[in-house]
């Protein structure tokens, strides 16, 4: 899924092994498991994971560190989640908004350090939109 993705912004409940594969833009959101050797060659964007468990470090790419999210990265991922949900009704996106002050500490977010390009997209904060 998003393999090659360049500038869209996606939401996804599940994606199988190479998912954002050599990602240069956009936003992915996953909400659900993911496959192995996630954002292999992501050289930009931002990949947020859903991951209760605290295992998707042993799916990711060795060249991409899962970490926490920031203030804004968690504000830009509840309205991205909201939108998903107004869109499409999901389920799995309901119940993460439901209990958000917990949910979102469930996430992680993969953003290369050093990008190859800007992304014209960056995460800013309600105030900033």
């Amino acid at each position: 899924f998003a393999v090659r993705n360049s500038g869209a912004v996606a939401v996804v409940e599940g994606m199988s092994d190479h998912g954002c594969e050599y990602m240069t833009g956009g936003i992915v959101v996953c909400l659900g498991e993911a496959g192995r050797n996630v954002a292999a060659g992501m050289t930009g964007g931002v990949l947020f994971l859903w991951d209760p468990q605290g295992t998707v470090r042993l799916q990711v790419s060795s060249t991409n560190i899962p970490r926490e999210l920031s203030a804004p990265e968690v504000e830009r991922l509840a309205q991205i989640v909201a939108r998903h949900v107004a869109l499409t009704g999901s389920d799995r996106g309901s119940e993460l908004l439901e209990r958000w002050d917990g949910a979102r500490n469930e996430f992680c977010v993969i953003r290369p350090e050093a990008p190859v390009w800007i992304d014209p997209a960056p995460i800013a904060t309600q105030s900033e939109l």
